[in-house]
């Protein structure tokens, strides 16, 4: 096996009134969406081209209900539902 090296990229940045932090994670050409709350459209459309998956790491409280996936759901992303 052949393992090539790939760097990473991590952005943080704490959003809305709770300031749960959002991350975006560059890998390999694409982007991992990881907690977009409350006011983390702008941001995280700002910095991915290719996002490939959106995670949310705790349950669905207002910080992803009313913030982010909401936002995210009305884009043209090809990140497929599961």
């Amino acid at each position: 096996m052949i393992l090539t090296s790939i760097s990473m990229k991590i952005l943080v940045k704490p959003m809305g009134a709770y300031q749960t932090n959002c991350y975006i994670v560059k890998m390999g050409g694409v982007e991992l969406i990881i907690d977009p709350g409350v006011g983390a459209t702008e941001w995280v459309l700002k910095r991915v081209k290719n996002p490939v998956a959106i995670f949310n790491t705790h349950g669905p409280f207002l910080t992803h209900c009313m913030g982010g996936n909401r936002d995210f759901e009305k884009r043209d992303f090809k990140i497929p539902n599961s």
